[in-house]
């Protein structure tokens, strides 16, 4: 019953820390949004020191407030709890292993106290104790009004780069971290439900931003660049490239034809004035190889010189 202090009110800070390998971070698993935020607020509990896992209790309602969920919806937890003793994380290790493991190894709800009691499994100690390297630390507040476990995911996989200010990921690679099959979205519905629903709710919710570039194969997208924001002036013009108007965009759409427009007419003048050049030589090469001809179609022309070479302009070519 001890443990339960660490979750009083009192306790519970907008300072609490979440730290994670890097390769868990990088790890592909499927959760639900409550079942994240659980896994988030049972990672926030583990203390820097800690040298082994702890049974951590934590009150429901107090969970439910944080979370925001339903008004007195214990059940929601109950179920997220019960699922995430059957869930399963991959992590690629550097030695060309994978390990497929579980996230809890204990999960006990007490109905009359309202109190439940949550276990990580032992194998994921090296990846959430004692870390001194290629780890990615985040305040948990920055992820509790989030909305999307996709939101969160893809804040987790940017805060690892917030210091080098840009990620580029393979599609298929992100898609595959965040547990979307192929056939699950097509790339435009990806994009709108996923890639700037997160943007938007980064920009609101937490202490970063992003914008994202697309990187096509022919017609294609292959690729995600995301470049990551964390100052308050850049954040406040992270989404202006994406989030127009309908007049904007079709003003947009407007300049970029009429710009499509001048450049052939550019590219058009360009050629014409370099056949009229490859013209005047031509003709210059011919009179000075024909000169006694030339002087008779210039006599024809009453000795008009510019007449005689258009004659011949027209004469050879």
């Amino acid at each position: 019953m001890s443990d339960i202090n660490q979750t009083t009110k009192a306790k519970t800070t907008n300072s609490e820390l979440i730290v994670k390998s890097n390769y868990l971070v990088e790890s592909s698993y499927k959760v639900s949004l409550v079942e994240l935020k659980l896994l988030s607020k049972l990672t926030s509990k583990i203390n820097k020191n800690d040298e082994d896992f702890k049974n951590y209790t934590f009150n429901v309602k107090e969970l439910v407030d944080e979370f925001k969920l339903w008004k007195n919806n214990h059940k929601e937890i109950d179920i997220a709890s019960e699922k995430l003793l059957s869930r399963t994380l991959t992590i690629q290790k550097d030695d060309n292993t994978t390990l497929k493991i579980n996230f809890l190894s204990s999960c006990e709800y007490k109905k009359n106290e309202a109190i439940i009691e949550l276990s990580f499994d032992p194998k994921l100690k090296p990846y959430l104790l004692q870390l001194k390297t290629f780890f990615t630390s985040y305040h948990l507040k920055n992820i509790t009004s989030l909305k999307s476990a996709y939101s969160i995911r893809i804040y987790e996989l940017l805060k690892q780069y917030e210091t080098i200010w840009e990620r580029i990921f393979k599609l298929e690679d992100l898609k595959r971290v965040l547990w979307i099959k192929d056939d699950m979205y097509q790339y435009g519905m990806f994009k709108k439900r996923i890639l700037l629903n997160a943007q938007n709710e980064l920009l609101k919710n937490s202490d970063i931003s992003f914008k994202f570039e697309e990187i096509k194969e022919w017609r294609k997208v292959t690729q995600i660049k995301f470049i990551i924001f964390n100052d308050r002036k850049e954040k406040a013009t992270a989404l202006k490239p994406t989030f127009i108007s309908k007049d904007e965009q079709r003003a947009k759409q407007k300049q970029a034809h009429q710009n499509k427009l001048y450049q052939e007419q550019d590219l058009k003048t360009d050629i014409e004035v370099q056949q009229i050049k490859v013209k005047k030589l031509q003709v210059t090469k011919w009179i000075k190889e024909n000169k006694n001809e030339f002087e008779k179609i210039e006599a024809q022309c009453d000795w008009d010189y510019l007449q005689a070479r258009i004659f011949i302009e027209k004469k050879i070519l």
